[in-house]
C-alpha cells in the first residue's frame, strides 16, 4: 500500500525559516536514533570507503529503507530511456502518475550520494511517491558520478539534461510540456539541481517553473554552527565531507566555483522559485538556509523550511518518522503549485 500522507497534508514537527535565534529545539526521534546507530555500527560511509564498497554499502541502505517504508503507490506507468548528449548516453527513467493529460510537466530529479555514490535505483521509491503526489513526471537522471567523472561532468550532465526536456520534439515524445521544467534533488542532487537553475538563467533557458532543493550542499568547507554542532552521530559525518570532495573535484580550488558552491554565486536573480528543505541535526542545514536567505534577498520566491528533530537523509527514513512523508508532501505541493502559478514559457 502507498506511504502515509498520499494526498492528506500533515503537519509536521518543523518550522519555517528563518525565525528569531531558531535553536535545536526538539529530541532527535529514538526510533532515528537506534537506526543512525546501526548504520553507522554497521557501515563504514562515514570514513573513507573503497568506492566499490561505498557503491554496494548505498544500495543495501536503500534496499532497506525501503522496506521500512513500504510499497510505493501505483503509477500509470514506468519507462527507462537514454538522454543522448555529446560524447554519452545517460540513463533516464520518467514515472508517470495516473490521470494526466496529453502532456504534462516534469520535475527532473538529481540523486543524492556524495557524487559518488547513488543512483536511479537508490532513489526509485521516493520518484515513485513523488510522481504519484504531485501529478507531475519525474524524471530520475543517472548523471555521471565521480572519482571515474570528475567536476563539472556531473554539472554538464544536469543542465545538458534540462535542456534536452525543453526540445519540443523530446516532449513530444514523451508526452511533456517543454514549457513546464522543474529541477531538484537530495543533497550532492540538491546541490546540482541549484546550480543547473542558475545555468538555465544564465545560458539561455530553459525557462524554470521551480526548483526542489532537498537538504542540499550550498558550499564548499563552510564554517558554520550546523557543522561543528553535528559533525558527528547523526549520520552524516564531518569525516565524509574531504573524502567526497577530493573525488569530486581535481583541485581543492575549484570548491570556489559557483559551480560547485552555488552560495557563492554573486547574483541569483531571476533564478527559479526556490523549495529548501533541512534538517535541524544535518551539517549542512546552515549553508541550506543561507542559500535560501540569498534567494529572498535576490527577490526569488522560497519556501524555506527546517524539520526539527530531524538528520540529513530523514526522507529515507520515512518508515520510521512521518516528517519523511510530510517532506514528500511539501515538495508534491511546491510543484502542483508552481505548475498552476508560472506562466506558460517556450523555451
Amino acid at each position: 500500500m502507498a506511504g502515509p500522507g498520499l494526498g492528506h497534508a500533515r503537519f509536521p514537527a518543523r518550522q519555517d525559516y528563518p525565525p528569531a535565534a531558531l535553536r535545536a529545539s526538539v529530541p532527535l526521534d529514538p526510533k532515528l536514533r537506534e537506526r543512525i546507530d546501526y548504520e553507522l555500527a554497521t557501515y563504514p560511509l562515514s570514513g573513507t570507503p573503497s568506492i566499490p564498497d561505498g557503491r554496494r554499502i548505498e544500495k543495501v541502505l536503500a534496499a532497506e529503507t525501503d522496506r521500512l517504508a513500504g510499497a510505493p503507490p501505483p503509477l500509470e506507468r514506468v519507462e527507462d530511456h537514454s538522454v543522448p548528449l555529446p560524447g554519452r548516453h545517460l540513463p533516464i527513467r520518467f514515472y508517470y502518475p495516473r490521470g494526466l493529460a496529453s502532456t504534462a510537466p516534469v520535475f527532473l530529479f538529481l540523486h543524492g550520494g556524495g557524487w559518488v555514490f547513488g543512483s536511479i535505483e537508490t532513489h526509485d521509491t521516493q520518484c515513485r511517491e513523488i510522481a504519484a503526489r504531485s501529478g507531475v513526471v519525474v524524471a530520475a537522471l543517472e548523471y555521471r558520478l565521480a572519482p571515474e567523472h570528475k567536476f563539472p561532468d556531473a554539472v554538464e550532465d544536469s543542465y545538458g539534461t534540462l535542456r534536452w526536456l525543453a526540445d519540443p520534439s523530446v516532449a513530444e515524445r514523451f508526452g511533456l510540456r517543454p514549457d513546464a521544467i522543474a529541477v531538484g534533488g537530495t543533497s550532492a542532487g540538491g546541490n546540482l539541481a541549484a546550480v543547473a537553475a542558475i545555468l538555465a538563467r544564465d545560458g539561455g533557458g530553459p525557462r524554470l517553473f521551480g526548483q526542489a532543493l532537498i537538504y542540499p550542499v550550498t558550499a564548499h568547507d563552510p564554517d558554520t554552527p550546523s557543522y561543528r554542532e553535528n559533525a558527528h552521530g547523526y549520520g552524516l559525518e564531518v569525516e565524509f565531507m574531504p573524502w567526497m570532495w577530493a573525488q569530486y573535484l581535481s583541485a581543492p580550488e575549484q570548491g570556489q566555483d559557483p559551480r560547485v558552491a552555488p552560495l557563492r554565486t554573486p547574483d541569483l536573480q531571476g533564478v527559479a522559485p526556490a523549495l529548501v528543505i533541512t534538517a535541524e541535526y544535518d551539517l549542512l542545514r546552515d549553508e541550506a538556509e543561507q542559500f535560501a536567505d540569498r534567494l529572498r534577498e535576490a527577490g526569488v520566491p522560497t519556501r524555506s523550511t527546517r524539520y526539527l528533530g530531524m538528520v540529513h537523509g530523514f526522507i529515507d527514513y520515512r518508515g520510521l518518522c512521518h516528517e519523511g512523508w510530510d517532506a514528500l508532501d511539501e515538495i508534491a505541493g511546491c510543484l502542483r503549485q508552481w505548475v498552476r502559478t508560472a506562466p506558460t514559457q517556450s523555451g
